[in-house]
Order: structure tokens, then sequence, then C-alpha cells
């Protein structure tokens, strides 16, 4: 098939959403249409994302104005050097998490203009995939993995982000898909691809 211009497709989501599980699933059925994937994910795997791995796994309070900063140049960074190069080279980049995830997260303690300004120069998707789960359920996922709990995962930042989120998605002017995460995973995973092929109709040629 001839390969369509290069997308940039992000999931986001609270923690515990399913966005991991679904980015696979859609990876893997892209694959099969040949079509050419790039998988990806923030905080990057670069230097920068890794410092911001260690802080959030970190007991000590991290200061929040710092931290948004490091997101936002690791945000850089990631455009830079894996995800512009991705899409010039016509694959489909699927992120989990990118600039929504910073003005949900971030703006909860932070001014929500401010975070919005130092992301400006990111990137923007062609289709936003956002989740959506009651902050209860997430939290129990989260829960049945037995893994320490990260700084922005505790229940009342998680109930501050869900505000956020539904602000923003209100307000959301992009190319956006709403997707109910609280049912069985092959639902969801068939509700996201019917979400992408409306968007993008040109990725179901085989």
């Amino acid at each position: 098939m001839t390969m369509p211009s290069g997308k940039l497709i992000v999931f986001e989501g609270l923690d515990g959403a399913g966005k991991s599980v679904q980015i696979e699933r859609l990876a893997s059925t892209l694959v099969k249409r040949g079509l050419d994937i790039h998988v990806t994910a923030e905080p990057s795997s670069g230097s920068l994302g890794q410092e911001i791995r260690r802080r959030l796994r970190q007991t000590s309070p991290c200061d929040e104005a710092t931290l948004a900063l490091l997101f936002a140049a690791d945000r850089m960074d990631h455009v830079n050097a894996e995800i512009t190069p991705a899409l010039d080279s016509r694959k489909i980049v699927l992120c989990d998490r990118y600039v929504m995830s910073s003005l949900a997260y971030q703006s909860a303690m932070l001014p929500m203009e401010w975070v919005r300004s130092i992301n400006q120069y990111a990137v923007p998707p062609d289709l936003t995939i956002m989740l959506e789960i009651s902050v209860e359920e997430a939290i129990a996922r989260r829960q049945n993995r037995a893994q320490p709990i990260e700084l922005l995962e505790h229940q009342l930042r998680q109930e501050m982000v869900f505000v956020h989120y539904q602000s923003l998605l209100a307000n959301h002017d992009g190319p956006l898909a709403r997707i109910d995460s609280s049912g069985s995973f092959d639902q969801v995973e068939k509700n996201i691809q019917q979400a992408v092929f409306h968007h993008f109709p040109e990725l179901q040629s085989e």
C-alpha cells in the first residue's frame, strides 16, 4: 500500500486508564495493515526523561515549577530527536502522554497559562485519544500492579488532574476522540480503532 503521511496520535488519561495496553494493541493492528509504526512515551527514554522518572520515584517533595520545566524540556528533546524524524519518515507515531498531560498534571499546582507557554513549541497531535475512567477505578487498577506509587499518582493529585482534564476536554480545539476505558480491553480496543479509522480513513486500506 502507499504509505500515508506521518501522523502523531497521542494517548491521554489518568494513570491506570489502560494507555499502554491500548497503544500496544493499536500498534499491532496498524502493523498488520502494513503501516510503519513508532511507539513512544513521555517522559522519554532520553537523559531528561530518566531524570524526571528518578524525581517522580523519590520520597522527598520535588519543586513543582522545576518538574514542569523538566517535562517541557524533555518534550522538546523528544520532539526533535524522536517524534519529528519519525513523522518525516512517514511513520505513525503512537505516544503515551504529551502536552495535555502537562496541562492537566502541572496546572494542578501551577498557573495553566504558564504551563501552556513553556510547551507552546511542541508539534501538535494529529489526534488525541482520551481514555476516560473514574479516579476510583484508576486507583484500583494501579493497586493491582503492585508497584510503588509515584509522586503524581496520589489520590488527591489524581482528583485534581481529573478536574483539569475535564476542563481541557471541554475547550479542546484539535482532533479528539473520547473513549470510555472502564469496559473490557477488547471493547475499548474496538472503540479506539473505530475512532482512528474515522479520523484517518486512509489507514483502513490494506
